[in-house]
């Protein structure tokens, strides 16, 4: 055999044992991926939930045939839903890729609503829905920011001029009979998990770990300021006091009227707080219990009256966003979004809805959440604001004042009573 075919042999040899190695690797690595099954980029019995037989359908179904069971799920008739979702659905719509199709805004939104309404976890939801929990953990976010920027201008209104102030002040003046009240004061906890790295600042009196909701409600339970995030260690008068709402107050910011100087009663307008608050011109609190007057338990009484209002604000809003009454279970950001998401769900219901309460009716919601801790302030106030507290004091006590000869308010409605009079309190 020649020397140059000698070469083409070994040549011949060398690329059959190259391809002999390939095809071994080859089978190592089959051999190696047998057994192990394609992972789902999502799993079929998500896909399904368009099915006629998932909750999601039959939502849509509850929707076209039993209204009230669909206001009881989402707190909302339908035609009020549909309203929300024009205002809402552009900023949380998603566009189909050549990949999957996106999920609906409506459905989303139904998500965010049931979220804020039930409190259920986010593995009931996927449940319900169908949808991932790691998608839905990304939607309750964006729908409850979705919620706060599409709402809060029109739906949480603090009044900037006199005329504003003026109308707030007649509607609380004809509801609660109690003048130049502008609105009440006061904070509540609203319960989160524990943020990595955070210490105590954020565990309460009550043992969990909490941020603070201060906010400044009207006569028809609406809030008009809110102040939320602050840790829960802190105390409401502590909030109020680092907040721009009391510079507001006391600079004329807020364009709050004046009392005219012929009006028989010079008080001039004011919040309604209770003892964690100083007292002050714009903010005025109750006597203290020990007081033993007649007209401070006068006083006392009708302010509680007017004072609860933000009371019941705060009862209305658990009980129609359950995820208020445990903790959130999310990263604090995503839990300040939540608690914002529900205050301007709660004005917006409050205004598509009015509630049965708007019927004037003298009556105590419980609130549902835990309350700031009391820590009665221990500055007495002003001269000025102890002098306007007697004058309002004197003025309930002063016959012709819708009173009962005492000082406490007749009811004006015949199917509640009066269960206290003065000296009984």
């Amino acid at each position: 055999m020649s020397s140059t075919a000698k070469a083409r042999t070994l040549t011949h040899i060398a690329l059959l044992t190259e391809i002999a190695e390939e095809l071994a690797e080859e089978e190592a690595k089959e051999a190696q991926c047998q057994g192990k099954k394609k992972r789902e980029w999502t799993k079929s019995w998500l896909k399904r939930r368009n099915d006629p037989e998932s909750w999601c359908q039959l939502y849509t179904e509850v929707e076209e045939s039993d209204i009230s069971k669909f206001q009881n799920v989402f707190r909302l008739p339908p035609d009020v839903f549909n309203d929300l979702l024009q205002l809402v659905g552009p900023i949380i719509e998603k566009e189909d890729t050549t990949m999957r199709q996106a999920i609906p805004a409506k459905l989303r939104l139904m998500v965010g609503l049931r979220y804020l309404t039930s409190g259920s976890n986010f593995g009931t939801l996927e449940d319900i829905f169908r949808i991932s929990k790691v998608t839905i953990s990304l939607i309750v976010p964006e729908v409850c920011q979705a919620l706060w920027d599409a709402l809060h201008e029109d739906y949480i209104k603090c009044p900037r001029t006199p005329n504003e102030w003026m109308e707030k002040a007649a509607r609380f003046q004809g509801r609660w009979q109690y003048p130049r009240g502008l609105g009440a004061i006061d904070g509540k906890h609203i319960q989160i998990q524990a943020p990595g790295n955070s210490g105590s600042v954020f565990h309460n009196y009550k043992g969990t770990f909490s941020i603070v909701l201060l906010a400044v409600a009207d006569a028809d339970y609406k809030f008009m300021y809110i102040d939320i995030g602050t840790e829960g260690a802190s105390n409401d008068a502590g909030i109020f006091d680092r907040s721009n709402l009391k510079d507001a107050l006391h600079s004329g910011e807020l364009g709050l009227p004046a009392v005219p100087p012929d009006d028989p009663l010079q008080v001039p307008y004011h919040l309604l707080a209770d003892d964690a608050f100083g007292l002050s011109e714009r903010v005025m609190k109750p006597y203290p219990n020990k007081s033993t007057e007649a007209r401070q338990k006068v006083f006392n009484y009708r302010f509680s009256r007017g004072r609860r209002v933000v009371e019941n604000s705060f009862g209305i809003m658990a009980a129609r966003c359950f995820v208020l009454r445990g903790p959130i279970l999310q990263n604090y950001t995503n839990a300040v979004k939540t608690a914002k998401a529900c205050v301007v769900f709660h004005n917006y219901v409050l205004t598509k809805l009015p509630p049965a309460a708007s019927k004037e009716k003298d009556e105590e919601v419980v609130s549902g959440l835990p309350g700031v801790q009391a820590q009665p302030s221990t500055s007495r106030g002003t001269h000025q604001a102890r002098l306007f507290r007697d004058t309002l004091a004197d003025h309930f006590m002063s016959a012709g004042q819708g009173s009962n000869g005492n000082g406490l308010l007749r009811r004006q409605e015949p199917e509640t009573e009066i269960k206290k009079n003065a000296s009984e309190r």
